[in-house]
């Protein structure tokens, strides 16, 4: 199943910080970095308004004009004030509120900005999300008026790895973890690495094997078998 939804980013320029962040820009680069990890996805379709739209009337727009409807609307956005993630949602929308402390909670950790305040609010004035036909929400990533929070928005993967995460729990279906950057282990390692251990001790051969003894990405327990047997060394005739 393709669950798609829309991506509107940040068009203002005027919003700057140090040392010369431009709002619009950076929010850009979120944006495509989020569609490179949807896209090797595949279960996701991702329609955005990275360049095509150049206001949000034209992107709420699009929006709602898309067929099949996009399941959810995010708006990508930096903030100047309350330092930390903040992401709104209309009081109307159930589903909105929970994309939304979703989303929070993978954003959270990682933004620098700890200071005291609501973090999921109600905000029904938003064009974005009172004129929008399905679930919508902005996020205010951070705070760019100061310089830790722009050395965080600038790092554009660890904040799309983060909006993927929440988006598949949202949409119920597990989050690929080849694509967040996390140690893909093959289930078969600790097994094959126990057989083969069994069969060298029946057969008095000796082997060293260390790319076992540490977790593994990408090989197949065929591939990692065959490297293995490559090593393995009779220390004698097997009587």
């Amino acid at each position: 199943m393709i669950h798609p939804f829309f991506y509107s980013t940040s068009t203002q320029t005027h919003n700057v910080g140090p040392p010369g962040y431009v709002e619009k820009l950076g929010m850009e680069r979120i944006c495509n970095a989020l569609r490179a990890i949807v896209d090797q996805d595949g279960r996701f379709k991702m329609h955005h308004s990275s360049h095509a739209y150049q206001n949000t009337l034209a992107a709420v727009g699009a929006a709602n004009a898309i067929r099949p409807m996009p399941e959810f609307y995010l708006a990508g956005h930096s903030n100047a004030g309350m330092q930390g993630t903040i992401v709104f949602y209309h009081s109307l929308s159930a589903r909105g509120q929970k994309l939304a402390t979703i989303l929070l909670k993978h954003l959270a950790s990682l933004s620098p900005g700890k200071e005291a305040g609501i973090r999921v609010q109600q905000h029904d004035s938003f064009y974005e999300l009172n004129a929008t036909r399905m679930p919508a929400v902005l996020i205010e990533y951070e705070a760019h008026d100061w310089l830790t929070g722009v050395l965080f928005l600038v790092k554009a993967k660890p904040i799309a790895r983060a909006v993927y995460k929440a988006i598949c729990e949202y949409v119920g279906v597990p989050y690929r973890k080849d694509l967040v950057g996390e140690v893909v282990v093959d289930p078969t390692i600790i097994p094959l690495k126990k057989a083969l251990a069994a069969y060298a001790t029946r057969n008095k051969i000796a082997f060293t094997a260390p790319s076992l003894t540490v977790p593994v990405m990408g090989p197949t327990a065929v591939a990692l078998l065959e490297a293995v047997l490559a090593k393995l060394k009779p220390a004698g005739p097997v009587e």
